[in-house]
């Protein structure tokens, strides 16, 4: 290891973040859950633990407070487990890359792997009614569809294929949001390294090592 580096405190709650690697402007964590909204969402009832990837979006119809809307497929394992009050888990992370010792001037110094991560806690609430379950597809759909006009609506589809679609899935708001994240850019690294590594990141055709580069430019400051 480089003799050089200290030592950093933890600064994350209920997720491991380092104070080098910290995430934790609420408006950049909002941006980066818009820009990657699949998640894995985990609940767990009487000792089982299900988990589904969901895309969430942020519920615009909260003012100032932060909450999330959602969907899944009823027939999901996980949809019979769910109700109101419940904890949820939900994992947003991006693209990421491996980042080998030879590419550091120390080449003593461990391979990492490099990353961004928001990890979201909150109280799940079931909807049920379905002008309300509608809603929040329709709102859904309209963020996936911002560049597509007109977006998507229920009235596209024949009435009894919209009535298997409202038999079919559950919708559910997530309140009592807490976000916590963690950027893992390489930040601990010298200049000299954090330039090898985006050049690097340069010569390897993989989408995880674009978006590891791209975000090194845009947040670590290097070029």
């Amino acid at each position: 290891m480089n003799d050089t580096k200290k030592s950093y405190k933890n600064v994350g709650e209920k997720l491991f973040v380092p104070e080098h690697f910290e995430f934790s402007n609420q408006q950049e964590i909002l941006d980066y859950i818009g820009s990657n909204p699949l998640a894995n969402c985990i609940t767990q009832n009487n000792g089982e633990i299900n988990s589904s990837c969901l895309p969430l979006f942020l519920d615009d119809s909260l003012g100032s407070d932060v909450g999330f809307i959602g969907h899944l497929a009823r027939r999901n394992v996980q949809a019979k487990s769910l109700s109101d009050g419940q904890d949820i888990l939900a994992l947003f992370t991006s693209p990421s890359a491996y980042i080998p010792s030879r590419w550091y001037q120390d080449i003593r110094t461990a391979p990492t792997w490099s990353y961004v991560s928001v990890q979201l806690r909150g109280t799940l609430e079931i909807v049920s009614e379905v002008d309300k379950m509608m809603d929040i597809i329709q709102r859904c759909v309209n963020t996936l569809e911002v560049d597509t006009q007109p977006p998507w609506t229920p009235a596209d589809i024949p009435a009894d294929r919209l009535e298997r679609l409202q038999e079919g899935i559950i919708a559910f708001k997530i309140t009592n949001v807490v976000l916590e994240g963690i950027c893992r850019l390489n930040q601990d690294q010298t200049e000299n390294d954090k330039g090898n590594i985006i050049s690097e990141l340069s010569n390897r055709k993989d989408a995880g090592s674009d978006y590891i580069r791209n975000e090194m430019m845009n947040r670590v400051g290097h070029s």
